[in-house]
């Protein structure tokens, strides 16, 4: 009977296991509706006149709706459960301050915002497209700017996972060394975000491939990437524990 048990999956991992496929589910789902419902692979350009971006929410208004609304309800809140996991697994570390590790889910916490705000401005605008046209075109303005220029919470949290893993004087760390140097890339990287500010045009304006690409493309890159190693660190552990486990019998 002992036996048997031992063979059963551990409740424990089988949680922990479960809040990581929240990051992989939760991304997925968010570029998933994100080109099919809202159709916006690339933002609208940022260049275009008022009845120009009306004509955009006008021709896919019920797609917006139910995209801003998948990504509110589901994909945003999903970010916060990866969060949690990768928090649990940082304290675990020994050596590096566990502030980091509280750093990682408060900005993470913020990040959630940073979804949701800009995408119900985008639900807002879509909302009421019989107003004045400006209005639509602010809206849409608002909206793509929070969206793409606010990466500093991001930025404060790879670099607090940098600084953990880089830190980390476990014996057996779950984490690799080399994803600590993925997070400083990330964040160095994004900073070209903040150029589109003062572009309207070319590679650096929101839809272009340096104002676009360093923050959406990064940043999703970097929910698989971290899927795959908090996926391996959850494995690693349990299998360490067992091990343990194994040797006390």
């Amino acid at each position: 009977m002992n036996k048997q048990l031992q063979t059963l999956p551990d409740k424990q991992a089988i949680g922990e296991m479960m809040c990581v496929w929240a990051g992989f589910v939760s991304i997925t789902l968010f570029v998933f509706t994100w080109i099919v419902a809202v159709e916006w692979l690339f933002p609208p350009p940022p260049d275009l006149n008022a009845t120009e971006i009306t004509d955009v929410y006008l021709k896919n208004t019920i797609g917006i709706k139910i995209g801003t609304a998948v990504i509110t309800n589901f994909a945003a809140p999903l970010t916060l459960v990866f969060a949690a996991i990768i928090t649990i697994y940082m304290l675990r570390m020994k050596g590096p301050s566990p502030v980091l590790a509280y750093i990682n889910l408060a900005t993470s916490a913020i990040q959630v915002l940073i979804f949701i705000i800009p995408t119900e401005i985008f639900a807002a605008t879509a909302f009421r497209l019989d107003r004045t046209q400006e209005i639509t075109q602010f809206g849409n303005d608002l909206g793509w700017l929070i969206f793409d220029n606010v990466v500093g919470p991001t930025q404060v949290q790879w670099l607090a996972i940098a600084l953990a893993i880089l830190w980390d004087k476990s014996e057996q760390p779950l984490f690799p060394r080399w994803f600590a140097w993925f997070n400083i890339w990330g964040a160095t990287v994004i900073l070209l975000n903040n150029l589109v500010l003062f572009f309207k045009t070319g590679p650096f304006a929101w839809n272009g491939l340096l104002g676009w690409w360093p923050g959406a493309g990064i940043f999703c890159l970097w929910y698989y990437v971290a899927f795959y190693v908090m996926f391996k660190a959850v494995q690693k552990h349990h299998r360490l524990i067992a091990n343990q486990t194994t040797h006390k019998n």
